[in-house]
């Protein structure tokens, strides 16, 4: 992992993911310029209130977890349990028969999601 100041300095390189930061509204800040100009190239997704998380369509979590089930032994959705808390988990989520919210998640995780996890006090 590295801070790159210009993203033209990596073309032609092979990049697994990037990720934009701002310290407290990084996904409102995207939507002008950084969304429009990259949501045909990569899969975009909120990954909390500081990140924007950039990755090719094929290298998102979601991907992982059906890696995971083809190469264990051939592991099903209804044995897969995954648990998000931010955009960039929805799709994960969905490839799990058992999927889980925890209490903090945004409201479009806890829809996607089977189950919420309480709050614990």
């Amino acid at each position: 992992m590295r801070k790159v100041d210009d993203l033209s300095s990596l073309q032609g390189k092979q990049v697994l993911k990037f990720s934009v930061y701002h310290p407290e509204r990084c996904e409102e800040l995207c939507a002008p310029y950084f969304t429009p100009a990259w949501r045909d190239k990569v899969t975009l997704a909120a990954a909390g209130k500081e990140w924007m998380d950039s990755t090719p369509p094929e290298g998102e979590k979601s991907t992982a977890v059906e890696f995971i089930q083809k190469q264990c032994q051939g592991i099903s959705p209804e044995e897969t349990c995954t648990f998000g808390d931010n955009l960039n988990d929805i799709a994960m989520l969905r490839k799990a028969g058992r999927s889980y919210a925890v209490a903090n998640a945004r409201a479009e995780v806890q829809a996607a999601a089977r189950e919420c996890m309480p709050v614990v006090q």
